[in-house]
């Protein structure tokens, strides 16, 4: 069995956006409906990579050919805005009037992998998870950065020589523990549920979950992993045509201190990624910050400016299989803005990782496109607008 997961492993191992990959597998079934309606929402369209002026760095720029490719990731569909808002810390009245700003030190371009860390690193993270989960590595398999791969059969069989490493696969006797070249770590249980084997065991369609206590579980079952101070579970959905839910669950160490717990869920949180049926199916904890440095703290603007700017048309969406954003000139009505809330982006090609203003506003789908069963579940659109003052960020 171990051959054969390590062999499933090296043919995974490149997948640098293996929680994206998960989390959005329902967007491609919205591809069709959002695809039109987009070509309303941007007059003008570009890709775009910000980047910081105090850094000299230039901005990149590529014609966007068609919306089609990259529409579906920018809405989503609930029945009421608390399902996307999720224990998101930041809260504009706590007063932070700046915050960090990191340059990705595992930065790559759109056809590569995040290679920061040596491979003898990510053995040593491997090691500590797998410490932490009560485990011996049996197996590993490096895909180092010149491409090749070296594998071994125990931790003896390590290269003396240190290399940047794309990724590290590892087998221990109850989990398959992937990570990555910025520091991020997946972990699947090697054991998969009977239905997922056998189709005679198909679990019933009534076998739903609660998502919200399904969470409160996982945290408290791999509390060790995810830090020692007191828990935030954090629980988003997203609904398909059926009214299917799609939950994103996860959790973070949320510190009392305000700024380092925006930290923490951006930068180190844990991800519990599931099946339809609630079944635990793969583990995945951010550590990026570990392959980025801080470059200064920065001002930034308060919402009611970034609302300006949006319903000025000056925003930025996000698409879903082009690397980049999408800068769109049409304005919002600021009565349609249901929610605003403040990321990080951090995505192995940005090449800073910055905060980010996120606007929910409420939209309708053509008619021709909505294929929604339940007509009382809602869309909005989603659109960032940087929280990093104009003067520090270069859009040419």
């Amino acid at each position: 069995m171990k051959g054969e997961r390590l062999l499933n492993a090296i043919g995974d191992i490149n997948d640098r956006f293996i929680t994206e990959a998960e989390e959005y597998k329902d967007s491609k079934k919205n591809f069709r409906r959002y695809a039109a309606y987009a070509a309303c929402l941007t007059a003008a369209v570009f890709l775009f990579f910000p980047t910081l002026l105090t850094d000299g760095g230039e901005l990149q720029v590529t014609d966007v050919e068609t919306l089609y490719d990259v529409a579906a990731n920018n809405f989503v569909s609930v029945y009421s805005p608390k399902e996307f808002i999720g224990s998101n810390p930041w809260d504009e009245a706590e007063g932070i009037k700046n915050l960090p700003v990191y340059k990705n030190l595992a930065y790559v371009d759109r056809s590569g992998a995040a290679a920061y860390h040596s491979n003898r690193k990510l053995m040593d993270i491997a090691r500590d998870h797998a410490r932490i989960l009560g485990e011996d590595i049996d197996e590993f398999c490096y895909e180092l950065s010149d491409q090749s791969v070296y594998a071994g059969t125990s931790e003896d069989n390590i290269p003396d020589e240190e290399y940047d490493a794309f990724s590290l696969m590892t087998n221990t006797k109850n989990y398959d523990i992937s990570v990555f070249g910025n520091g991020s770590v997946s972990i699947s249980p090697a054991a998969k549920p009977e239905y997922a084997c056998d189709d005679s065991k198909e679990k019933s369609t009534e076998d739903t979950f609660n998502a919200y206590s399904l969470a409160e579980e996982f945290a408290d079952e791999y509390s060790h992993l995810i830090g020692s101070g007191e828990l935030t579970t954090d629980v988003t959905a997203n609904y398909t045509y059926s009214s299917t839910p799609h939950y994103t669950i996860s959790a973070y160490e949320n510190s009392g201190n305000s700024l380092q717990s925006i930290l923490n869920y951006n930068f180190s949180s844990v991800r519990f990624i599931t099946d339809e049926y609630g079944s635990l199916m793969r583990i995945t904890k951010d550590d990026i910050l570990s392959s980025a440095e801080k470059i200064g703290d920065y001002d930034i603007i308060p919402a009611s400016e970034a609302m300006k700017k949006l319903t000025n048309g000056e925003y930025l969406i996000k698409g879903m299989n082009v690397v980049g954003y999408i800068v769109g000139t049409q304005k919002i009505n600021k009565d349609d803005v249901e929610y605003c809330t403040l990321v990080y982006s951090k995505d192995p090609v940005d090449e800073y990782f910055l905060p980010y203003y996120v606007f929910y506003v409420r939209t309708s789908l053509p008619e021709e496109y909505d294929e929604y069963e339940d007509k009382s579940i809602r869309h909005y659109a989603v659109y960032y607008v940087p929280a990093i003052e104009d003067r520090f960020v270069s859009y040419e």
